[in-house]
Parts: structure tokens; sequence; C-alpha cells
């Protein structure tokens, strides 16, 4: 918001977000190579990945533990943050301040939730196609320890929008 609103008129909003299970959120960060290190363009580990790197160069175990966060536990790109901040309202953190909550998981069944209640007919344009692979399964890239990574660094995110590793 970069501008301040009173109260009655924010409330008068119908406000919706989509979240993503975590596991496999960092997995698409892991094919956006590009964003690695947008917080942090003297990583050392730039040095050891060639000019053409991505995925194939780099091991997903490798990714998670030492760059898509830094030493403070930060996200290295503002697009991998814990999505529980975006939707948590500042004044009172149990309280969320959107009214609905979809999943990238139900997308369009959700997104015709969100049409209906605020009355308009449009379908979702499919603008952001990943040409890396088009159907991955998260749960292939892990180990135990990197599950549980991915758990900690989530925590809030798993619990308040119920994922779990085994399914969506």
């Amino acid at each position: 918001m970069d501008k301040p609103i009173n109260d009655n008129k924010w409330d008068s909003y119908f406000k919706y977000t989509f979240v993503r299970n975590p596991w496999d959120k960092v997995v698409s960060a892991y094919y956006s190579p590009n964003t690695w290190f947008d917080r942090r363009p003297n990583h050392p580990l730039l040095n050891e990945i060639p000019d053409d790197y991505g995925p194939n160069n780099i091991p997903f175990s490798l990714f998670i533990k030492k760059i898509l966060w830094d030493k403070n536990g930060d996200p290295c790109q503002p697009h991998w943050v814990e999505q529980n901040k975006f939707i948590e309202n500042f004044r009172n953190q149990n309280e969320n301040w959107v009214n609905f909550i979809g999943k990238f998981e139900s997308l369009n069944k959700d997104w015709e939730k969100v049409c209906k209640k605020i009355g308009i007919d449009e379908k979702l344009p499919y603008t952001n196609k990943n040409l890396i692979k088009q159907k991955r399964n998260y749960q292939e890239y892990y180990d135990d320890e990197t599950i549980e990574i991915v758990r900690s660094k989530y925590k809030r995110d798993i619990e308040l929008f119920s994922y779990t590793f085994d399914k969506n």
C-alpha cells in the first residue's frame, strides 16, 4: 500500500491472495537462477557457477543450503519471502487482512470463487509458462535434510495454509 487508506474504505474491499506449497515454491526458485543472487551480487558461489549457470549446474541441496537464504536467513530475492508476511495484519499477527486465500494448487477453481465473489467472469491468462520443465514433482528434489530446511524456513506458511510435504 503506497498511501494510507481509512479503515472503513479498506474494510469495504474484497481482498484476496494466492499461496503456494513452500516445497514446490522452492523448486520453482531453483528453476529461476537469474534471481538467485539479486540481493547478494558478490556472493562467493558466483565464481563457482559456470557462465551458463542454472539448475543443471548446481545441485538442489547446495541451492537450499547455500544460495536461497543468506547468512541472516533472509531469502536472496523478495519473491521467496514467506507468504504469511504479506497477509497477516501488522497490527494483530493472528488476524489476516485478506478475505480469501486461494492456492496455486487449485488456482483455476479458486480463481472462479474470486470471480463469483466480485461479480466478474474472467479466465486467468497463462502467460508465465515455464519452458524448462512442464510437469515436475517437487518431492523428487528433496532428501530428508532439505525437507526439514524448507519446513523450518517456511514453518508459519506450512501451519497457516495447511501444507504438508507429502501432498498439497
